[in-house]
Parts: structure tokens; sequence; C-alpha cells
């Protein structure tokens, strides 16, 4: 199953999704590119995704805390 995208309210992130079966969290970019972190624990992800800041939550918690890697690229 692949992570669906939604939209948040945020000048620094376009929109978030989370794919379960793969622990991977979705973060789609004003750039156009999504990138995706592997192992992030789903209640960390439903965490970040409804943060009063997302872009300030994904920065400190998920970035440089898991493995990355842009969207398409092989995992």
């Amino acid at each position: 199953m692949a992570a669906v995208i939604k939209p948040v309210y945020s000048s620094s992130v376009q929109g978030i999704g989370f794919d379960p079966e793969r622990q991977e969290l979705h973060v789609a970019w004003p750039s156009g590119k999504v990138s995706v972190y592997s192992g992030v624990p789903a209640a960390l992800a439903d965490d970040v995704s409804k943060a009063w800041s997302v872009g300030k939550a994904v920065k400190e918690q998920i970035v440089g805390n898991f493995e990355h890697r842009y969207a398409g690229e092989e995992a």
C-alpha cells in the first residue's frame, strides 16, 4: 500500500503521508520533491502530521533520525 499524501497547513511542507506496512513517512516539499523516511513508528508519523508546526516537527523529529531517500529512488 502506497502512502496517500494529504495536504498540511505549512509554509515549508506541502503534504504528509504514511505507509504503515513499510513504516515509511512521505513528506512532500514545495519544490515538488517527496522525501521518504524509513522506519518511522506510526505514532510518531501521526504526531508529526498533526503538529502545530509540521515543518518544525519534521525537521526536529524526522530529518537526520531516519533513513532518507527521495521518492522514485531505489530503496
